[in-house]
């Protein structure tokens, strides 16, 4: 390996709750439910889950999150190792990197980007050896030096015959480093001899594939899935063999022993000295006894548990109640995550886990005992409705739960007593709905009775979403049933179907998987082949011919698979396609930023949903690997400004972002002035919400005045902002 570069950036928690976050910046919304390894610091336990890492202090319970907004590579953590003689936390990655957190800083260390590994580069392991980390990985062990931040020596082909070999534990035993492989164990002394000879190393095999390894009173201990063994005195023997074991660490000399629902301590008789196994204990993963002697258990489904109160209890952050959801949906003030779903037959997944919902910064997780397999969900005047693949409809206001099926309304079963609804779209006339597989797969219900829309063709039966545009109900038809898509003309009960085919659409293509309307009443269609655009939607009769937007000399992300389309307050247009989110002006004619997992963080490029809240502009994006969600500058707005805030409102000498002006009639033009009345900045609302880049120019501190005004000069505002230097 040749040279490691690090930044350090300072620590910071990401839990903004009670507030907005500040213009152009960014939030994740990780589930940390599924938390796979947990180490003890001096002052803190860090605990790595499937979508991050975050820690809990020790004595106030305070919990900080982090992720790559403060530093981190990623977030598919491998391992965690604290260094206690120079305070390090060393964190490795599947992809093969390694993070340092040390003095309140993170250091990056690279080991990927020079190197000539082919496969797997995942790191495993971590032994540290006073200044000297042993690294274990899919290709074999980095000689690491703490304080230098670089690579010794690289041991690769280290097996039998000078193969090379995974190492996915390490342990330091006597004088010797212990490697478990997918081969049994070896062994070879830390000093005398060159480890990167494979004749150095000594080979063991046992029954079974090894999995972890560790020592305590001269005693090697090794875990395959069913048996602990023990090495001692140059014999191995099975020690324990009474559960599906999970791992195995060490405690003042005694053995931790982590099986599928509890953890142990067991003396070297195989006396159980301690445990710990009830509710909410799901599934151990990892775990330690701090110094206190306070369990801290790391687990794949109630997330990090500990006993430091006396009754055992939750300790991970506020997050949706897992991190690869169906969909979302922003809804009067809320966003409401669902992790319900159909399988790719279109059948129910019984998944029990409920909805999530995110307000005021802070998520709440919530569900009805029965009704599985959330898909969508709507906040309306009178009631809560919330869809299900398999159980119908259900009605939630206040002191009332009414389950509607085929018993109580017009909701009929797919196939057997599965009711799949797969979407629901609020309007002026109630809620609308599919009902999969039903001769009248189009309904609608306004809180008291039930319209079934008919004459509805055959293929419409079939579709898993849709969107409503001047008076037609446009659904997508799935590509294993045709593709294109279906206007329906809720008024007269016309129909057209539309493809790629020339006046019968000219869809980009027939794959279609989603669609908006815009703030002119536009269409726009996404595409396994980039975007459509239809400027009538509203019209079913003779030709109709969808155009596709030119960007940058080309159809509109022609090579890409659009996959959501949102409309901001500015008319914009955001697009998640399977290489990231893409925010175009309002014709589309201009990119204004393209987000990827190289400049935020986002977790995945693949993004399935957008949501928006139109009232303070976030945006929240759903991808393959969870939620994230950026700030940006446009809001929804009416004629008129009501309610204008400034934010941040004084401008501190720290703030580095940009100033939002909010509540603003739609597209106002604003102006920026000192208090002597000299322009200092123009610009032109997106919607509701203009931006001030204070820290553009050398503002001195004072008071600056704010001057807005509507498009057609009846709507006007003034109001100040204070920057402090």
């Amino acid at each position: 390996m040749k040279n490691l570069w690090f930044i350090g950036v300072i620590l910071i928690s990401l839990g903004v709750h009670g507030q907005d976050i500040p213009l152009g910046t960014w939030r994740t919304h990780f589930s940390y439910s599924r938390v796979l390894e947990v180490e003890e610091t001096t002052s803190r336990i860090f605990a790595a889950s499937d979508v991050g890492l975050f820690s809990v202090e020790k004595s106030s319970g305070e919990i900080v999150k982090y992720s790559t907004l403060d530093g981190l590579q990623g977030v598919d953590i491998s391992v965690l190792a604290f260094d206690p003689s120079g305070s390090r936390l060393l964190i490795g990655y599947r992809s093969g990197n390694m993070d340092i957190i040390e003095n309140g800083e993170i250091v990056n260390v690279d080991f990927t980007t020079n190197s000539q590994v082919v496969g797997s580069r995942a790191v495993n392991a971590i032994e540290i050896v006073g200044e000297l980390a042993f690294i274990g990985t899919d290709y074999g062990i980095l000689d690491f030096d703490l304080s230098a931040k670089n690579v010794r020596a690289t041991y690769r082909e280290i097996g039998s015959l000078a193969s090379q070999v995974a190492v996915r534990d390490l342990a330091v035993y006597s004088d010797s480093l212990v490697a478990v492989t997918p081969d049994g164990w070896q062994a070879v002394a830390l000093a005398g001899v060159d480890p990167a000879d494979y004749k150095n190393w000594k080979r063991n095999t046992l029954p079974e594939e090894l999995k972890k390894v560790t020592t305590t009173g001269g005693v090697l201990y090794f875990q395959s899935s069913d048996t602990i063994y023990k090495y001692v005195g140059g014999q191995s023997q099975a020690f324990l063999q009474e559960g599906l074991y999970k791992g195995i660490d060490t405690y003042n000399g005694q053995l931790l022993v982590f099986s599928f629902a509890k953890a142990e301590v067991v003396d070297e008789t195989g006396q159980v000295l301690d445990e710990i196994s009830e509710s909410p204990i799901t599934e151990v993963r990892d775990g330690l006894l701090d110094q206190s002697g306070n369990w801290w258990i790391a687990d794949s489904r109630a997330g990090l548990l500990s006993d430091r109160d006396g009754a055992l209890s939750s300790f991970s952050p506020s997050g949706p109640v897992q991190s690869n959801m169906f969909g979302l949906r922003y809804s009067r003030g809320e966003l409401i995550a669902f992790p319900g779903g159909y399988s790719s037959q279109v059948l129910p997944l019984n998944n029990s886990l409920g909805y999530s919902v995110f307000r005021s910064g802070i998520w709440e997780n919530m569900g009805y005992p029965g009704f599985t397999d959330i898909t969508d969900g709507v906040n309306a005047p009178e009631a809560t409705y919330l869809a299900s693949s398999g159980k119908g409809l259900l009605q939630v206001s206040e002191g009332s739960v009414v389950l509607y099926n085929d018993t109580n309304s017009p909701l009929v079963p797919a196939r057997d007593s599965d009711i799949i609804i797969p979407q629901l779209v609020s309007a002026n006339a109630g809620l609308f709905m599919l009902n999969y597989l039903s001769a009248t797969p189009l309904l609608s219900f306004n809180g008291e009775s039930w319209t079934a829309y008919p004459f509805l063709p055959v293929i419409a039966r079939s579709a898993l979403s849709f969107t409503l545009a001047s008076g037609v109900a446009w659904l997508i038809i799935p590509p294993a049933r045709g593709g294109g898509m279906l206007g329906y003309n809720l008024s007269d009960a016309t129909s057209r179907y539309i493809s790629e085919q020339t006046d019968q659409g000219s869809l980009a293509s027939r794959n279609v998987f989603a669609a908006a309307t815009d703030r002119d009443g536009f269409l726009w269609i996404g595409t396994a082949r980039g975007v459509s655009l239809l400027f009538n939607p509203g019209n079913l009769d003779g030709s109709i011919n969808a155009v596709e937007p030119v960007f940058d000399g080309r159809p509109l992300l022609v090579d890409r698979e659009v996959y959501a389309i949102a409309v901001d307050g500015g008319n914009r247009k955001w697009m998640g396609t399977d290489e990231g989110a893409w925010l175009f002006d309002p014709l589309a004619d201009n990119l204004i930023v393209h987000f990827t997992t190289q400049n935020s963080p986002l977790p995945s490029d693949v993004i399935l949903d957008i949501a928006i809240d139109d009232v303070s502009g976030e945006v929240f994006f759903l991808t393959e690997a969870g939620i994230a969600s950026f700030r940006s500058d446009a809001t929804e707005s009416e004629g008129k400004h009501e309610d204008v805030k400034v934010f941040p409102n004084p401008v501190l000498r720290t703030f580095r972002g940009d100033v939002a002006i909010s509540g603003l009639a739609r597209d106002a033009i604003v102006k920026i002035t000192d208090i002597s009345g000299r322009l200092i900045y123009q610009t032109q609302a997106n919607g509701g919400t203009a931006t001030w880049p204070v820290r553009a120019r050398s503002n001195t501190t004072g008071i600056y005045l704010v001057f807005s005004a509507s498009a057609d000069g009846e709507e006007s505002y003034v109001g100040k902002i204070a920057v402090i230097n």
